[in-house]
């Protein structure tokens, strides 16, 4: 996939999820206040544009994913998980409060889906960068622009 290509995704992907946390809720699902709206505005056009590009990696680096080894694979679709979970979570906020009452499971297993998914991903990316220095070790190279190039 080119440059535009990626690019092209990447904005179309953004603009479809920045319409729908914006313009496709519910009436009764929460909303900010007029004087705060901008903020949570460039919020969610920030989340849908990492939403798009991790959509778009995934799409564009398919065959590079699928000949990785298990370990930096895995790595990969926690990188990818940290692009593409801070829109979903902050949509489902939304319809956690409905009418005014708070549904508190449905909140409780947001944060457990979303906040503890931060975890293995973190760990994941750990395992695997050092997993990259003790190759560029055993290989004699042990600057942090050689681990992180290759």
């Amino acid at each position: 996939m080119n440059r535009k290509t990626y690019a092209l995704v990447t904005i179309v992907v953004a603009a479809a999820a920045f319409a729908i946390q914006l313009f496709l809720a519910p009436s009764d699902a929460l909303t900010p206040p007029p004087d705060s709206f901008p903020v949570f505005a460039a919020l969610v056009l920030l989340e849908a544009l990492a939403l798009g590009y991790g959509v778009t990696y995934l799409i564009g680096h398919r065959g590079r994913i699928a000949a990785m080894p298990p370990l930096l694979r895995n790595a990969t679709f926690a990188v990818v998980w940290l692009f593409i979970s801070p829109w979903p979570h902050d949509l489902l906020h939304r319809y956690a409060e409905r009418g005014g009452v708070m549904n508190w499971w449905m909140l409780a297993a947001i944060e457990l889906v979303f906040h503890l998914g931060i975890v293995p991903a973190g760990l994941l990316i750990a395992a695997a960068m050092e997993q990259r220095r003790r190759d560029a070790t055993a290989r004699g190279t042990t600057t942090a622009g050689a681990v992180l190039a290759r």
